[in-house]
């Protein structure tokens, strides 16, 4: 009953992953040989392109777990019936002992935790609950009364308390601690029991009962098709109700599970060896039965040929599907570079099990998220407001047009400027102009929180920072990760270092030490302006979201991969690029990437901006997004790098703001529109700077401000875009200059 379903989604999945890979072959569609395997017996993740992005894969670890579940089952099953409740104890003390162990992964210095340790963890853990439906069964619990389940749900309650107190998870998601789970499932259980009786009422009736038994019926299958359904639901919804709430996706998104459950649900009951049924009801006829079922008794002949026959079905049912996903794909006349684009219609895929399996109890990098990988940085969108002969008004003070993904500025002609706005009042003052544009914003956007500083020329700094996250405050002061906003640094540096004369901006990058398989022919001003077509490390060959990688070993990934392009002749956003530029600056320096980043920040007065070499599974800060600090010392950051000139040489900041080139992109910086082109000739823009995953720092010259934006959530995802912040930012102009 497991993995016939089970082989029939991977069969739709896989056909429709190679579909969209042929007719767009590029590395981020491509699925390898080596990922085929888990697909066909999921003793490992089953994982797929970086296309899919999850939301067909990620959901089946827990198919993973449940399958190893069973493998031991014999044997957890023969502990019950010879030691009793005794059973539990090992389960117990393994599941703390593996928790305890990522909290301190110092411990074993020969060995450190990993995804191994952490399906290790799942295992125990569920290894208890299968142990305790062991016991139930055998009757176990029919002593209980209850007071004695009473007892229980305390010791629960108390063990979730001390748990929290001690080890809280970093995101504060019970999914993100095992003995979290363990202590809050006892508790569930405990209560659930004690309600058992008015349970049974309200699910044993004819109106609730046919759905309580209708989801029994098709466990597996609303499992494996409920993501998809999730995804598809808010394609939909973006393409027909953009501006609906995110709730309304529960629409598309259910009517889908039920034509899913209809369309494909019957395979568990041939699974089974049961005659199929179209939809179940408790005491119902069978609705339909296939010709070449059998009886459940039936020659082994038969049962193989049941299950080529799913499988066959699947793979019809994919051509269907992919006839309808692959045109989107196709390749156009300007092709999506990275994969995060290609799915950036997509929600982000499900967290499920996290990918990070150590809790770190060490310095926090945000106070929200203290040791999670930060959001992702995505790609900052040059917006692409389409070239017209309409002038472009109020330039200056305009929100950027609501431009979906842009790829490319392309310059319309139009010289205006906007008037000064008027002066900001104290943002201590709950009145001020500043902090009610925040929160104005926070409820139009559904946003939880924002810190907002804006940098004056005089150099004074005012700062807002207002809302919550999971019931923490949101400080102005908060320490949060700067992700690809580091690359502003790493772009200064690597200037600075050709002003020296030990880099050449234009001269094809030499021999890495770090990775002397690096042959790829491409110049250091390709890299800084993301041209040279270097595959991001996440789409590279041989990428796994589990490793934790240095940034050489990511950019040999890298090395590894063909080139996106030709060089020079498109532009995509590459992570790799600029750990590319770190491990060339720490050649030329001989010192680290970490020191020359802090001595950067450090001598332009700044106190919390600094790297943080944290290593996670899957993601690579370093200089391509390793820097934390508070959004005042960004915004300081930034007005002594864009505006004052005292990070980089004249020259060299002129390099770096120069967008004057096909791809309207400088050197590590990036204009943002409502723009044009004066009579001049020359190109001009609302802003310019850098965004990361949740932050942003940005220089309008027409007010010589510089504001920087940091929020409780990525600027890259469907619910919130740059161009969300960027109307943030429009908004704060208006108020600070």
């Amino acid at each position: 009953r497991l993995l016939v379903p089970y082989w029939f989604f991977a069969a739709i999945v896989l056909s429709v992953v190679s579909l969209v890979h042929l007719a767009n072959p590029r590395p981020e569609t491509e699925l390898r040989l080596d990922q085929l395997l888990p697909w066909i017996i999921p003793f490992t993740d089953p994982t797929a392109s970086a296309w899919e992005g999850g939301w067909a894969s990620s959901p089946l670890w827990y198919l993973r777990a449940y399958m190893w579940l069973l493998l031991i089952s014999p044997l957890l099953r023969a502990a019950t019936r010879r030691l009793g409740a005794q059973a539990l104890l090992p389960a117990i003390v393994a599941t703390a002992a593996i928790e305890l162990w990522l909290h301190h992964p110092g411990v074993f210095e020969s060995v450190q935790p990993g995804t191994w340790t952490w399906m290790l963890g799942e295992l125990t853990l569920y290894s208890f609950f299968l142990m305790l439906g062991f016991l139930h069964y055998d009757g176990a619990f029919e002593g209980l009364g209850r007071q004695g389940l009473l007892e229980w749900a305390l010791i629960g309650v108390v063990a979730c308390v001390l748990w929290w107190a001690d080890f809280p998870a970093p995101t504060g998601i019970i999914n993100h601690s095992f003995i979290g789970l363990m202590a809050v499932g006892v508790s569930w259980l405990a209560f659930f029991m004690l309600l058992r009786p008015v349970l049974s009422k309200a699910t044993e009736n004819n109106v609730t009962g046919p759905f309580v038994y209708l989801f029994n019926r098709r466990a597996m299958s609303v499992y494996l098709w409920h993501s998809p359904a999730i995804a598809i639901g808010y394609w939909l919804m973006d393409g027909l109700a953009p501006e609906a709430h995110i709730t309304a996706v529960l629409i598309p998104s259910m009517m889908l599970m039920f034509i899913a459950i209809a369309a494909t649900g019957w395979i568990e009951d041939v699974a089974g060896g049961n005659p199929p049924e179209l939809w179940p009801r408790k005491g119902g006829s069978v609705v339909w039965r296939s010709p070449w079922v059998r009886a459940e008794n039936g020659e082994p002949g038969q049962l193989w040929s049941r299950h080529v026959a799913g499988i066959a079905a699947g793979v019809a049912f994919a051509m269907v599907l992919a006839g309808i996903v692959v045109p989107g794909t196709a390749r156009t006349a300007e092709p999506v570079v990275t994969a995060s684009a290609d799915s950036g219609d997509l929600p982000p895929a499900p967290s499920g099990r996290p990918g990070v399996a150590d809790f770190g109890d060490g310095a926090a990098t945000d106070a929200d998220d203290s040791n999670l990988p930060p959001a992702p940085s995505g790609r900052p969108g040059v917006a692409d407001f389409g070239a017209t002969e309409t002038p472009v008004e109020d330039a200056g003070n305009l929100p950027p047009a609501p431009s979906g993904r842009p790829g490319v500025a392309d310059f319309a002609e139009d010289t205006t400027t906007a008037e000064a706005p008027p002066a900001l009042a104290s943002v201590d003052d709950p009145e001020s102009p500043l902090l009610s544009v925040i929160e104005a914003w926070l409820v139009e956007k559904d946003v939880a929180g924002a810190r907002v500083a804006v940098h004056h020329p005089d150099g004074s700094v005012q700062v807002a920072a207002t809302g919550e996250i999971r019931g923490n405050v949101v400080a102005a002061d908060d320490v949060v990760a700067l992700t690809s906003a580091t690359k502003s640094v790493t772009a200064a540096i690597v200037l600075d270092l050709v002003d020296q004369g030990l880099l050449e901006l234009d001269a094809p990058i030499p021999p890495l030490d770090a990775v002397p398989g690096f042959a790829h022919d491409v110049t250091l001003r390709q890299v800084l302006d993301h041209t040279a077509g270097l595959a991001p490390y996440q789409e590279s060959n041989g990428f796994s979201s589990g490793d934790e990688l240095t940034p050489a070993a990511a950019v040999a990934l890298s090395a590894d991969t063909d080139l996106q392009w030709a060089p020079g002749t498109q532009r995509g956003y590459s992570n790799s690029g600029y750990l590319v530029l770190g491990l060339l600056a720490e050649q030329a320096t001989g010192r680290s990437f970490s020191d020359l980043a802090n001595e950067r920040v450090t001598a332009v007065g700044l106190e919390t901006m600094r790297m943080d070499d944290t290593t996670y599974q899957g993601w690579v800060g370093s200089s391509a997004g390793g820097m934390v600090g508070t959004v005042t010392d960004l915004a300081v950051w930034g007005g002594a790098l864009y505006r004052d000139g005292s990070v980089i040489s004249d020259a060299a900041l002129a390099q770096m703001l120069n967008i004057e080139n096909e791809f309207n992109v400088g050197l590590g910086a990036f204009p943002v529109c409502p723009c044009g082109i004066a009579d001049d000739g020359s190109k001009f823009y609302t802003s310019i700077g850098h965004n990361g995953g949740e932050v942003t720092v940005q220089y309008s010259p027409d007010d010589d401000l510089v504001i920087a934006v940091s929020l409780t959530e990525s600027l890259f995802s469907p619910f919130l875009t740059e161009q969300d912040v960027y109307e943030l930012i429009a908004d704060v102009r208006t108020v600070a200059g």
